[in-house]
């Protein structure tokens, strides 16, 4: 009877380490939305202001994804993301001109769990990305290809949901685009 009786008293002694050991593996989705910052060369950004030109090169963007971690430090995540836009206007021509791109791709995520609930975010990966551009006279221009993303960030959990925090880079052949975004995960374990 001793025995039984000890034997029940490190269970229940243990149990709060057991609850929460939570299993760092499955599938998850997400959102997030932030600023999205577009990188053009100093020659191209010299370009457009000696032609009169001025930039207006952030916007909001915006991403949603899906994902499966298959231990504690590692994950592999595709998603879609709207990258934004830019928009560039010549008064003295009155000229006007919007561009946007949209991409998506999959990512491998590393993570270093800091705590039960926090954790550091690095990613690298793969996009397919498409740019569009049209101007008040009606040219329309299409470009896309493919190229590498890459990332950083922080997220804390509290049961399956996570928040998130990153700062994430998208090239698009020789121009740039930076998100920083905030969002919420939903972990399906």
């Amino acid at each position: 009877m001793k025995k039984i009786i000890i034997g029940l008293n490190v269970i229940v002694a243990l149990s709060p380490a057991l609850v929460s050991a939570k299993n760092m593996s499955g599938a998850y989705v997400g959102g997030v939305i932030g600023v999205t910052q577009f990188e053009y060369s100093s020659e191209d950004k010299a370009s457009i202001a000696d032609d009169g030109g001025i930039i207006d090169d952030s916007d909001t963007g915006y991403k949603v994804f899906g994902g499966y971690q298959f231990n504690k430090y590692t994950a592999i995540e595709g998603f879609y993301a709207d990258l934004g836009g830019v928009k560039i206007k010549y008064p003295s021509d009155d000229l006007k001109m919007n561009a946007g791109a949209k991409s998506f791709g999959v990512s491998v995520l590393g993570i270093i769990p800091v705590s039960h609930n926090f954790e550091i975010l690095a990613k690298v990966g793969f996009q397919s990305w498409n740019a569009k551009s049209i101007d008040n006279d009606g040219l329309f221009v299409s470009d896309d290809g493919t190229d590498l993303t890459f990332g950083a960030g922080v997220a804390f959990t509290l049961a399956q949901v996570s928040l998130r925090g990153e700062f994430e880079r998208y090239e698009l052949d020789d121009t740039y685009v930076d998100m920083i975004s905030v969002g919420i995960t939903y972990n399906f374990y």
